[in-house]
Parts: C-alpha cells; structure tokens; sequence
C-alpha cells in the first residue's frame, strides 16, 4: 500500500496507541499489551520496535478510573525504564 503512493516503507513512521493502562500494582499474567507496572510495560518496548513501531502513545482518556496526575507519574516511570 505504501509503495502504490510512491513512499519508502523504511521512511514511514508506526505509531501505537495504547488504550491499557499503567498502574502502580503488577498485572497478573497473562497481561495487556504495555499495561501493568511501568517495570512490566517496559518488558514489552524491545518486541515493539523489532516489529517496526518507533512510537507509543498511551490514551490518557481512555482509562477514565485512573486520576490523570496518578497516569503521568507511572508514564514518567516508564520514561525513566527506558532511558536507563
């Protein structure tokens, strides 16, 4: 599809939007995509990339039950995993 529009398949950038969220107790196994712990979402970030998706954007509205401030603390826990 993306050659019939004359595009570079290597150039093309794949986005994943996460509807599971993060949460500060760990999720039984098995568990959703990127969802559990920010230890346990990190396990999940090297298959992602060998499958070719180079960002991951967590819906923030979607899992309503969870305080947003509460959210971005664990995404910035996450960030931290990564980056160490």
């Amino acid at each position: 599809m993306v050659r019939r529009v004359s595009r570079n398949p290597e150039e093309i950038k794949w986005i994943l939007r996460v509807h599971n969220p993060l949460d500060e107790e760990t999720a039984r196994e098995p568990r959703a995509l990127l969802g559990g712990t920010p230890q346990q979402a990190a396990k999940d970030l090297p298959r992602l990339k060998e499958l070719g998706i180079n960002h991951v954007f967590y819906d923030m509205n979607h899992p309503a039950q969870i305080p947003i401030d509460t959210q971005l603390v664990l995404l910035r826990r996450l960030v931290r995993l990564i980056k160490a």
